[in-house]
């Protein structure tokens, strides 16, 4: 608690922070006014690691308690955040940055879902391969709903982490997403049936589940309406006819144009990562995984999800973050494993064994 405070006092106080999240090992904010920050102060705090602006971010690395100090940290600061337009920060920013900070703000607080899935997957594999479970057998086709189901359902999971970078409303957000999966759309889809008239609009039955840009466009368009609308019905009215208005606005321009335009862009961007890696895979391989630790250093790994759900969606592996990423993190320990045997600080080996782990 008094790391946190400490550390929100140095950014410049709660009036300060537009935006605070974490990743593994970082407290990452968007911040106001970055003249407010005493940079060289945080670095000298007992239990910070470091502290830098990158891409469009303030990011304080705490390490292996990260965690714990946000939870503080998301206490002090409550709602205060949620008053500050998102667009006073990235005015900041390049599109790049943009870019970087959206989908690294979408991603980060859902992560632990996706990585409690991913290694419920990896477990089964292993089960499988050592002979200790069958594919056939009904424990395996239970672990395969709590694998599965995240990665079915992941569009809810971006509306709600989408929404609140956003500055829009959970719940619409989560709606939107139940439109985009519902059975009619997964079910026609998969029959090929012919597009449904709605108001004189063509809605194209396409399956979104696991998709990732259709929804976080949605959910964009989605906070523009609702802002305006918001601000043009009388406060009187808006608890009944705001939320009204603002899904049937949205829900039809997402089925009919911004949908179907995520989903394709999506499937050629994850086109484009894999040729890349047919045709030069050596070079691909080699730039990636070297420079990786830099990627994840700047926060730019995160723009690499979208094709990496793509990927599982269409071929059920990762061509390109994940493995590149698996032999970075080996290299990394090694390093690691390098300064267990070398240092001589007891603080420096408790750090490095726990970090090797």
């Amino acid at each position: 608690k008094e790391l946190a405070q400490e550390i929100i006092k140095l950014i410049g106080g709660t009036g300060n922070i537009s935006q605070s999240w974490h990743c593994i090992t970082r407290l990452r904010f968007n911040i106001n006014d970055e003249k407010q920050v005493k940079v060289d102060e945080l670095k000298t705090v007992d239990g910070v690691l470091g502290a830098q602006f990158q891409s469009g971010q303030f990011q304080v690395i705490i390490g292996a308690k990260v965690a714990e100090v946000y939870e503080e940290i998301d206490h002090l600061i409550g709602d205060s955040s949620n008053d500050s337009s998102p667009a006073k920060h990235t005015s900041k920013m390049n599109p790049i940055e943009v870019v970087f900070d959206v989908i690294s703000g979408i991603f980060t607080p859902i992560l632990p879902a996706i990585v409690g899935s991913g290694l419920i997957k990896g477990i089964m594999a292993l089960f499988v391969s050592l002979g200790w479970l069958t594919e056939k057998s009904s424990t395996y086709a239970v672990l395969q709903i709590f694998s599965n189901a995240v990665f079915y359902f992941l569009p809810f999971l971006i509306a709600y982490s989408a929404a609140k970078k956003f500055k829009t409303r959970e719940s619409l957000a989560m709606a939107l997403a139940g439109i985009l999966l519902y059975p009619t759309m997964v079910e026609g889809a998969a029959k090929g049936a012919d597009p449904l008239s709605f108001l004189g609009l063509s809605i194209p039955l396409n399956n979104y589940t696991s998709s990732v840009l259709p929804i976080i466009l949605g959910v964009l368009l989605l906070s523009f309406i609702d802002k305006w609308i918001t601000k043009v019905i009388p406060k009187s009215l808006s608890i009944v006819f705001t939320p009204v208005l603002s899904l049937m606005i949205t829900a039809p321009l997402t089925l009919a144009f911004i949908a179907p335009i995520g989903n394709v862009f999506g499937q050629y961007l994850e086109i484009f990562f894999t040729s890349l890696f047919h045709f030069a895979g050596p070079i691909a391989g080699l730039l990636m995984g070297g420079l990786m630790p830099l990627i994840v250093l700047t926060g730019m790994h995160y723009a690499f999800f979208p094709s990496t759900f793509a990927s599982f969606e269409k071929v059920g592996y990762d061509v390109m973050l994940l493995p590149m990423n698996f032999i970075a993190n080996m290299a990394q320990a090694g390093a690691v494993l390098g300064v267990i045997i070398r240092t001589k600080r007891v603080e420096t080996r408790s750090l490095a064994l726990s970090t090797l782990l």
